[in-house]
């Protein structure tokens, strides 16, 4: 009885350590890859700029909802707070602020860049399918 109890256990610590290791596995497969949401551009005049932050906002609301980050050209994909998923808009009414993320970049008005304070902001409809954002 007591070589079948030992059997036993041993099995199961084999159970459990198989358990653990695949769970280490899967929870140290590196950062997932989060596809975009909404697509658009930002432009300022002729320009467009680079390596800056979009942060977005419901008009009423200083929390936000989302965010993206300026490509080469201007073109960015909208992501939920922390890169959760994709953030895709729903009609309404939005604001959004403006963060340079390198040094050299573009200088942006610091009301720009306050949820209380931001003058920007732009209304979405059913019907578009990207976003056309300004730096006045």
């Amino acid at each position: 009885m007591k070589r079948h109890n030992r059997r036993h256990l041993a099995w199961m610590w084999q159970g459990w350590l198989a358990v653990v290791i695949l769970s280490l596995l899967l929870s140290c497969s590196g950062p997932r890859s989060v596809e975009g949401g909404t697509p658009g551009r930002l432009t300022c005049g002729s320009l467009t700029p680079s390596n800056l932050q979009i942060t977005l906002f419901r008009v009423d609301s200083h929390e936000p909802i989302g965010f993206a980050i300026t490509g080469e050209d201007g073109a960015f994909a909208l992501y939920q707070p922390l890169a959760k998923g994709p953030l895709l808009l729903e009609p309404g009414t939005y604001r959004y602020t403006i963060e340079s993320l390198s040094p050299e970049g573009v200088m942006v008005p610091v009301a720009m860049t306050s949820p209380q304070a931001t003058p920007l902001q732009f209304t979405w409809t059913a019907e578009q399918t990207s976003l056309a954002l300004l730096i006045p």
